[in-house]
């Protein structure tokens, strides 16, 4: 408590230049917890769209198609899934499962052909995914959907959804039908008429997979390549607030028992993880700036403080007070300093994330990255907050301590003749 006091005191002497330092932390923290917190909110966005609209939770396939499936891509099936799916449901945790079965084929219309690739799938697990959005048209419709074990199709035969580019090549137009001819699984080729219902729209002229691709009813693509009531993937979607850990175990489990295999969204989204890097990253150089920054300001200030005060630690090194004792009179100034500034900027911080998420987040435009715009939200988290605590406390301990062995460092006689 004496070390408090006294460095209180030697603090509020030097007001001025003290409360330099403590501003110059607090914008530090301000910085680092706007920034962090916008960024803790839209990769809590990214994480969920990439969940729900693209991979899953998990994602399910017969033991040895991820490394053998891309080569034998009909060799690795889940056979029977129709037998198997009931079982797969009755798992509380999950909310519901989207089956696919991949094919490559040749779509022609009247006069045109293109390449495509894609898959069949049901229509109202697709609806609620990525694909399940079209620019023209509408999707797959609810006729053509499947529920467990029942993968009748409607009257009117299989339908599909075309990118704009294979669209566009096939020189069909949405509401006519197109041929599409593929490899069967057990050798030889069939061909098959599919409804174009619907077309979707890539990220631009350039990307591959709207020139190629085609989503279709899942038993009409059973159907044209031979593989009856069979899926290469199960896209499995947990219900809201469930925890992947623990819905994790049954997915091992199930998988252990029906010969097959699984994978987690954080292993299937490459894009994601190496995004998170990079943002990580500018957060880390950020914070190393302005940690150097701090450095200099604290030293100054405690440096000029210390010019001040030779005299002063000279007279109290010579009425008994030990090395050690200065030094702790010294660190703890640069502790104070440090609480003063950090506690100020989080309050500063949680007024303009306040004002920030009132006014409806920040603002991000369209780009190749995301096809509408969008708006983030400024959520600090706690974990953050401390870490900020701690790094400029650490901070100014070490400038502090700096300081302190400059000042033990001028004999007693020298300090007292100090002017």
């Amino acid at each position: 408590m004496p070390y408090f006091t006294i460095a209180f005191r030697n603090i509020v002497k030097n007001l001025r230049k003290n409360s330099l330092t403590v501003l110059m932390i607090s914008f530090g923290v301000v910085a680092l917890t706007v920034y962090g917190g916008s960024n803790a909110h839209m990769f809590g966005q990214f994480r969920d769209g990439v969940i729900r609209l693209q991979y899953g939770h998990f994602q399910l396939h017969a033991a040895g198609f991820l490394e053998h499936g891309t080569a034998s891509p009909y060799g690795y099936l889940i056979e029977n899934f129709s037998r198997i799916e009931p079982e797969l449901l009755s798992n509380d945790d999950i909310d519901y499962v989207a089956p696919r079965l991949s094919f490559t084929g040749i779509a022609a219309g009247d006069d045109r052909s293109a390449i495509v690739r894609g898959f069949g799938g049901r229509a109202g697990a697709e609806r609620r995914m990525e694909f399940g959005t079209v620019s023209e048209g509408s999707f797959l419709p609810p006729e053509s959907d499947a529920s467990a074990g029942d993968f009748s199709r409607s009257a009117e035969g299989p339908h599909a959804v075309l990118g704009e580019g294979a669209l566009g090549k096939t020189g069909a137009s949405v509401g006519e039908s197109v041929t599409v001819l593929a490899n069967m699984k057990e050798g030889g080729a069939s061909a098959g008429d599919f409804l174009i219902t619907g077309a979707k729209k890539g990220f631009g002229e350039n990307d591959a997979l709207n020139h190629m691709l085609m989503v279709a009813d899942l038993r009409g693509v059973q159907d044209l390549v031979g593989a009856d009531d069979s899926v290469d993937t199960v896209i499995v979607h947990l219900k809201e607030g469930r925890r992947e850990r623990e819905a994790e175990r049954a997915i091992a489990e199930f998988c252990g028992k029906h010969g097959l295999e699984y994978r987690r969204w954080d292993e299937l989204a490459v894009f994601y993880a190496r995004s998170r890097e990079v943002f990580a990253m500018n957060e880390r150089i950020l914070t190393a700036i302005i940690l150097v920054i701090s450095v200099f300001i604290i030293l100054n200030t405690l440096y000029m403080a210390y010019m001040e005060r030779v005299r002063e630690i000279g007279t109290m090194r010579a009425i008994g007070t030990r090395k050690t004792q200065v030094a702790l009179i010294v660190t703890t100034e640069g502790v104070i300093l440090s609480v003063l500034g950090c506690t100020l900027g989080v309050i500063a911080a949680s007024a303009i994330a306040l004002a920030v998420n009132a006014c409806g987040g920040i603002y991000h435009p369209a780009s190749v990255f995301n096809e509408e715009p969008f708006s983030t939200l400024i959520t600090p988290e706690p974990l953050a907050i401390l870490s900020c605590y701690g790094l400029f406390v650490c901070v100014s301990l070490v400038s502090s301590l700096v300081i302190a062995f400059r000042s033990l460092r001028i004999p007693i006689a020298d300090s007292l003749r100090w002017n």
